[in-house]
């Protein structure tokens, strides 16, 4: 329910009910830097239309303060209905750039809004550093450039003066010098494209939230290109991602952003080899199951879980929490299963969260460390639980646990996530953080 909506034409027709506030009217303002603060300024400048709402018992503010309340949320039967106090027709909400990220986090289903969000700055420097391993992006060694030196300088000095010397043609060193400089400079031109390839070379690090009941998959990462060629190059991602330029390119021409139906292509001008990244949100529909578990009814204060893996790559360092409990970490291979003791949370669990507990339990320093330090700050809710604080990296193991209402299991895999389509062939490198609610 927005805020241009006709409130008196809804009471009449019994929806009345289903709101969670009442709205009292409509006010002028200046800013709205809640909503700003999260999803960008606006494009526009000038009065701003916000409707003013009280709270009904039970609401609950996801935006905004409680005497101004932005977003709301109540749950109703079995589902929510969220009232959000602007009318996205008017400006300076028409047109928005940040509307895109707003009405994906509204519109998301199983009700996880999330607060704490990807800025769409550079990479960090970790996350930069992994994705350059993982692409095979580094330097020449300084140890072939000094031998390549060397030899340039003995090839250009001594050898040439000897051999010119031998054939009683020192007269000729203006015309073998250059020739020496034009077959090093080709030498050096061809051996850089030749070590590249001939085909596109990507990184990604991101994190799948699988929200199995509903089939709905929310991905969000970080992908690094390295393209084979100073050349103009066309990459397309599917409809529904969206897609932001991490690099700040300081120079050449800009990336041209064209949508269709089937599709967001993007012409990316490359007049440097320097990689590219970028940052990828996506929002998919029809998600088949990933994971199916046995026996969840049937635990109490410990038992056993039956875990199967549905898919065609590994899942691994996966633990499955419930209000029982939690698995140990285990590993599970393409279409593989696996029982599991659910345990009580041991004592030195206690006081840890579920990030920090996660975290110790992988190799430090190790990429999938890595890759879970960097992104568990942006799943702070899980499971279905009620929102409201940060259950991963705030909320200790044994208060998560209480606030399940559905199993989730936690693991790291190597799927094809973001997907795109290239011109030629690809060579991808990828890692993933799956957060499955079963």
């Amino acid at each position: 329910m927005t805020g241009g909506a006709d409130f008196a034409g809804i009471r009449p027709a019994g929806l009345d009910a289903l709101m969670p506030v009442d709205v009292i009217g409509t006010e002028p303002a200046t800013a709205i830097p809640e909503l700003t603060g999260l999803y960008g300024a606006f494009e526009s400048s000038g009065s701003i239309l916000v409707t003013r709402a009280k709270l009904r018992p039970g609401s609950k503010t996801l935006l905004g303060a409680a005497e101004r309340p932005l977003i709301v949320e109540r749950t109703f039967g079995k589902g929510r209905v969220r009232f959000v106090a602007i009318d996205p027709k008017h400006n300076p909400f028409r047109g928005w750039g940040g509307s895109a990220n707003l009405w994906q986090d509204v519109l998301l289903p199983a009700a996880q809004f999330r607060q704490g969000r990807f800025s769409l700055a550079n990479l960090s420097t970790q996350m930069s550093g992994t994705l350059y391993d993982m692409a095979k992006v580094k330097p020449p060694s300084a140890g072939h450039l000094l031998l390549f030196l060397l030899v340039y300088l003995l090839v250009v000095g001594p050898v040439n003066y000897f051999g010119l010397r031998w054939a009683r043609k020192t007269d000729l060193a203006w015309l073998t010098i250059p020739v020496v400089v034009v077959v090093f400079t080709g030498f050096s031109i061809v051996a850089a494209q030749t070590s590249r390839g001939s085909d596109l070379v990507a990184a990604s690090i991101s994190g799948e939230e699988i929200y199995q009941q509903d089939g709905l998959t929310r991905t969000m990462g970080d992908l690094l290109l390295v393209f084979p060629s100073k050349n103009l190059h066309r990459v397309t991602f599917d409809r529904d991602a969206l897609v932001n330029d991490a690099s700040m390119m300081a120079g050449g021409d800009p990336i041209q952003t064209s949508y269709r139906s089937d599709g967001t292509s993007l012409a990316i001008p490359t007049d440097k080899w320097a990689p590219l990244s970028f940052r990828v949100r996506q929002v998919q529909e029809g998600q088949r199951p990933v994971i199916s578990i046995e026996g969840v009814d049937d635990v109490s204060g410990g038992g056993y879980v039956k875990v199967k893996n549905l898919t065609n790559f590994p899942i691994t360092r996966a633990v499955v929490i419930t209000r029982a409990g939690l698995t140990d970490l285990f590993d599970l291979g393409p279409g593989g299963e696996q029982q599991c003791q659910i345990k009580v949370a041991p004592p030195q669990t206690l006081a840890q969260t579920f990030s920090l507990w996660y975290s110790s339990q992988l190799s430090p320093g190790s990429p999938e460390a890595q890759v879970v330090s960097y992104l568990a700050p942006s799943y702070p809710y899980s499971g279905g639980a009620t929102i409201g604080g940060d259950l991963f990296g705030s909320t200790t193991i044994p208060d998560l646990i209480a606030r399940l209402d559905r199993p989730i299991l936690v693991g790291l895999g190597e799927n094809e996530a973001p997907r795109f389509g290239y011109e030629s062939a690809v060579k991808r490198s990828f890692r993933q953080l799956f957060i499955v609610h079963l």
